[in-house]
């Protein structure tokens, strides 16, 4: 028995096995050799929120879309059954859709600006506990214009000294927001949405971050979700049998997540709205998409609406995408010279180096 396939058909196969080879989620080069990664997130672990029962007994995850990218309850319903498996929330996790995107309000801005545009966080329930939180941007780099995206050509009057590169490829950002996925649906033809989504949705969660068995941030295990790259069997493709091995976790991934679940809660973590914090001996770290705040003194709910509520503000079609970062001195530290220039030299060997320079300008100030 023989089987006749239509060169159209042929074409085709082929153009979605090339896209499908080549696709994955942003991430430094690596090569097959490498068997160790560094985690850029070590010094906070902020996939723990989302792990572990406390300081968050739920999570609230913000969905939203550029009109026409708008995933399919289908892949929704995946990424609940994703998290509700691995993350610990005895309040449960709630996913919601948020904003749809219109066309016209999504040309020509980055995706990092869209998000802080269109980030609302979780509404306020002074019933119940403040939930860990996601952010999920679906776009279409298409729509956006992709050479914006590749170039970041809105000038950014506060740059840090490393500007972030503009990626294509469906990511999540280590630094300074590890609580947001972007998913541009065009850069993989529209295909594996559901995989695609649970792949960064394990970012997320601090997948593949571990020491051995992974690099750069995904795993070695070529059947692995985690993996970098998308393998397909072509026979079984045209076949029209499953193509792809690569829809779970591999063993150690799931033995990762097993692990982590029993860490104790982070102490100095948290989120308040949107908004994640972290804070140290005499000053707090405020971040959100491509954002920081370096606050130093007492830190209230108020201080972290009102950051939130300023990136909000920015226009969307003059940002820039890399990241900016400010500070504020509260007032009670004002009058404290002693004190505050102690939390200042503190400051100035955090682990994160826009808070060393933010440290560095304040003290210099004084």
């Amino acid at each position: 028995m023989c089987i006749s396939i239509s060169s159209r058909f042929f074409a085709s196969a082929v153009l979605i096995v090339s896209c499908l080879l080549l696709s994955g989620c942003a991430s430094p080069k690596t090569t097959s050799s490498q068997t160790t990664t560094t985690d850029p997130t070590s010094f906070w672990k902020p996939y723990d929120l989302y792990l572990l029962a406390s300081p968050h007994p739920r999570l609230y995850v913000e969905v939203d879309a550029v009109k026409g990218c708008e995933p399919s309850d289908a892949t929704l319903q995946k990424l609940r059954d994703f998290l509700t498996t691995y993350c610990h929330k005895s309040e449960g996790i709630e996913i919601v859709r948020s904003d749809v995107i219109p066309i016209e309000s999504a040309r020509e801005v980055l995706p990092g600006a869209l998000a802080r545009k269109f980030i609302n966080g979780p509404p306020d329930n002074s019933t119940s506990a403040p939930p860990a939180y996601m952010y999920v941007l679906f776009y279409n780099d298409d729509i956006i214009d992709k050479r914006i995206i590749e170039t970041g050509r809105h000038p950014d009057p506060n740059p840090l000294p490393h500007p972030r590169p503009r990626e294509r490829k469906p990511h999540v950002d280590s630094v300074p927001y590890p609580a947001m996925a972007f998913i541009n649906t065009h850069y993989w033809y529209g295909v594996m949405p559901n995989e695609r989504a649970l792949h960064e949705a394990g970012h997320l969660l601090g997948l593949a971050s571990r020491p051995t068995d992974a690099a750069n941030h995904h795993c070695l295990s070529k059947n692995c979700l985690m993996n970098a790259s998308i393998n397909v069997n072509l026979p079984s493709l045209l076949l029209g049998q499953d193509p792809i091995k690569q829809r779970q976790l591999c063993e150690k991934c799931v033995a990762q997540l097993q692990e982590s679940a029993k860490q104790q809660p982070p102490s100095n973590l948290r989120f308040v709205g949107p908004v994640l914090v972290r804070s140290e001996e005499g000053y707090h770290v405020l971040s959100l998409p491509n954002r920081v705040k370096l606050i130093v003194g007492n830190l209230t709910d108020q201080d972290c609406r009102d950051f939130a509520a300023a990136v909000h503000a920015e226009n969307p079609s003059e940002a820039s995408d890399n990241w900016r970062a400010d500070g504020l001195m509260k007032e009670e530290m004002i009058r404290e010279t002693a004190k505050t220039r102690e939390i200042l030299n503190r400051a100035k060997e955090d682990p994160y180096e826009p808070v060393r320079i933010l440290a560095a300008e304040r003290r210099a100030e004084q």
